[in-house]
């Protein structure tokens, strides 16, 4: 199990990098090799075809799908990289959660994910912008 979750955690630390996960056919050859036991994929660096991947997925209804995938185009540098990171600056998608103060009541905690991470994105880049309305991400 440890094995498992480690090599999960690498995945994950990878797709964050802006590799692509590309799952391994089921009719494939190299799939069947497996016997059914497992889920084969390939993780794909980053390339100009990823690029307009990583683009639709931006616009999925996927709250999760679209932060991810402006996380993703730190990898990609450019000026349609950047264009597209500044109108996500104002992405008006949240996400709430309530969490107790230190009275003890609850209050709702409102962030905007894909806000977040392009801004993110862009101060990776190394691209001067000011912080989106509601940015509550960690500074240097």
């Amino acid at each position: 199990m440890r094995l498992r979750l480690s090599i999960e955690k690498d995945v994950r630390e990878t797709l964050q990098r802006g590799y692509l996960l590309a799952i391994v056919p089921f009719d494939s050859p190299a799939r069947r090799k497996f016997h059914g036991i497992s889920i084969p994929y390939l993780l794909l660096p980053p390339d100009t075809e990823s690029l307009d991947r990583v683009m639709g997925w931006i616009g999925y209804a996927s709250l999760r799908i679209r932060e991810n995938a402006t996380r993703m185009l730190v990898n990609y540098p450019g000026e349609k990289t950047v264009s597209s990171l500044k109108r996500l600056l104002k992405d008006e998608s949240i996400r709430t959660r309530l969490r107790v103060d230190s009275n003890g009541h609850d209050e709702e905690v409102i962030t905007y994910p894909v806000r977040q991470a392009a801004y993110d994105v862009l101060r990776a880049l190394n691209v001067p912008t000011s912080k989106p309305k509601g940015y509550q991400g960690k500074e240097d």
